[in-house]
């Protein structure tokens, strides 16, 4: 009596529907891990924020040394201050502000910031490649003795 083997191995149509399904996985799953741009945007806002609140920390700290802590204006050159302070903190306009040493592009093109930086009564930081207003980092000044900066980083958009 002759037996016939029995053919072990996936069907052609076992086969289909598998890569189907494997594909349908990675379109899925792909955008989470492709998107580090965004990520790394929204690192380097927390790195800006992180700065700034350690300047802070030392300027303020020489300031109450100096007397400087309860006074509304410090004007560059009054205790040997480079930049304007509110508060004893680092102001967020006028010149020479903090704002100063971040804008200095020489021979830079526009495509080669880091950052996109505009003060006025605050300042706003901008992730350079990013224009979305939620992708960046507010600074606003203390607006009175005892109270500290505001700093907040929107990074949902980056």
């Amino acid at each position: 009596m002759y037996h016939l083997k029995k053919q072990q191995g996936f069907t052609l149509i076992e086969l289909v529907v598998v890569i189907v399904i494997l594909g349908i996985l990675a379109a899925t799953a792909a955008p989470k891990f492709i998107d580090l741009t965004g990520d790394a945007r929204k690192s380097t806002l927390q790195g800006v924020k992180g700065a700034l609140e350690g300047a802070n920390n030392m300027v303020f700290s020489k300031a109450i040394i100096d007397g400087a802590a309860n006074k509304k204006w410090t004007s560059p050159g009054e205790n040997g201050y480079d930049y304007l302070l509110t508060w004893g903190y680092l102001r967020s306009h006028g010149n020479p502000s903090f704002v100063t040493a971040f804008r200095d592009t020489t021979g830079l093109t526009k495509e080669e910031w880091d950052f996109v930086i505009v003060g006025d009564t605050s300042t706003t930081i901008t992730a350079a490649g990013s224009t979305k207003s939620d992708c960046q980092v507010l600074y606003e000044d203390a607006t009175a003795a005892g109270e500290r900066p505001t700093i907040t980083v929107t990074g949902s958009g980056c």
